[in-house]
């Protein structure tokens, strides 16, 4: 129906778009699986490279494994004994200054705490001086807020009753 009100030049004209149309999912698809290919081949090209190196790494490894020796063993564990004998001076030593700190440090904070225990004692009697007794209890002045409010509400409806 559509064509017989299109003219020839028209028709000619839309003719390619619609070509375009019907094959755009096709060739959609057709990019995505070139790209998704050329994605692969990057990806092995990569797992042939670690590959590669791995095995390289591994022989490396195979090739210092044998030509270690007894020596390199005692070596190592020497080091080891060491290593641990000088973590073990290294904790000692630290409890040791610790506990002189704290042995000098006891008289300085006796006389801290003291002070400190003067100044919350003075602090309680400010205080202490600073409390007043309230008559009546939350409750009540509450209370006789709201029947305040009552009043002046009904006043206000009676002004504007009368007005």
């Amino acid at each position: 129906e559509i064509r017989t009100h299109l003219t020839d030049e028209l028709m000619t004209s839309l003719t390619p778009t619609a070509f375009i149309e019907l094959h755009y999912s096709e060739v959609q698809g057709a990019k995505k699986r070139i790209a998704d290919r050329q994605t692969n081949h990057q990806a092995n090209a990569q797992l042939e490279n670690v590959k590669s190196k791995a095995k390289e790494l591994k022989q490396e490894i195979d090739g210092v494994d044998t030509s270690s020796s007894s020596d390199a063993q005692t070596l190592k564990t020497l080091e080891t004994e060491r290593d641990q004998l000088l973590l073990e001076l290294d904790r000692v030593n630290k409890a040791i200054a610790e506990t002189q700190t704290r042995l000098n440090d006891f008289p300085i904070a006796i006389q801290e705490k003291k002070k400190e225990l003067a100044a919350s004692i003075n602090q309680v009697c400010r205080q202490h001086r600073q409390v007043n007794d309230i008559l009546g209890s939350d409750a009540e002045d509450l209370q006789l807020i709201a029947d305040v409010d009552q009043i002046r509400l009904r006043a206000v409806e009676a002004i504007e009753k009368v007005l």
